[in-house]
């Protein structure tokens, strides 16, 4: 009962971060690996609560009227081929190498979005033309290869092209984000189960918590000035699990 209790909880906060801003895998994975399951394996479980909480948080969007269907679509779709290559690839990295692979793309994450710090607080006007070109979906299938392979920081990496190449603002940009990574992780998903290496019990288990997080996430992303907010969020995140896989990796 108490393993229950916590990974629902963890797995609501993990869909609430997943939904608002991004970074919800640091808390879910962790979680499922110190209450006793294979690395591997907590990392194939996994990808099922984020992809119920992203088709909670997409149904949550639509239902407002704030899911930019076509613009979404037209990013999700080069992402299946990019997630379905990462899902194939998960089960032959070992866990020493996975970290060093995040480790880098999260520091990249972090001088990516220092970088242009003003992009992230422009709520309510759109202050240049939206760009889904082919630099844009070209980016967006390494975007699914990493969602297929880790999850870890992917809905990271989609909000950076989203904001900063595509031009999105935060609220659109947040819907998109769910769309195209849920459709990515739903790949996996299929990948993982079909090999035998989701625990299905602690996925159901999570993903009751991650649904919740999510809906109750996409509510409050939807308002007015909330770009300071992601902004703050995927910043701690960053910090956060680069100092966790730092001091992992050089001092083991």
């Amino acid at each position: 009962m108490l393993t229950t209790i916590l990974l629902m909880l963890a797995g609501m906060a993990a869909g609430f971060l997943n939904t608002f801003a991004a970074g919800g895998s640091i808390i879910a994975l962790p979680a499922m690996i110190a209450l006793g399951l294979h690395p591997t394996l907590a990392n194939a479980t996994n990808h099922v609560p984020v992809l119920l909480g992203f088709a909670a948080a997409v149904w949550r969007f639509h239902r407002a009227g704030r899911m930019p269907w076509k613009e979404g679509i037209k990013v999700s779709f080069p992402m299946l081929g990019g997630s379905l290559a990462g899902a194939f690839t998960a089960s032959y990295i070992n866990d020493r190498y996975t970290n060093y692979v995040i480790f880098a793309a999260l520091l990249l994450a972090l001088v990516v979005i220092l970088a242009k710090p003003e992009r992230w607080f422009r709520d309510c006007q759109q202050e240049q033309p939206i760009n889904t070109g082919t630099w844009v979906l070209f980016l967006s299938v390494i975007v699914g290869y990493w969602a297929g392979l880790i999850v870890i920081g992917s809905g990271i990496l989609m909000l950076l092209l989203l904001v900063l190449a595509a031009n999105f603002r935060i609220p659109e940009a947040n819907a998109i984000k769910v769309l195209s990574v849920g459709i990515a992780t739903a790949v996996a998903v299929i990948v993982f189960s079909v090999k035998g290496e989701i625990k299905w019990g602690w996925a159901i288990t999570v993903s009751a918590g991650s649904v919740a997080g999510s809906l109750l996430a996409a509510r409050f992303v939807m308002r007015s000035n909330v770009g300071h907010w992601v902004f703050g969020v995927i910043l701690l995140v960053l910090v956060v699990e680069i100092a966790r896989l730092g001091f992992r990796i050089f001092f083991p």
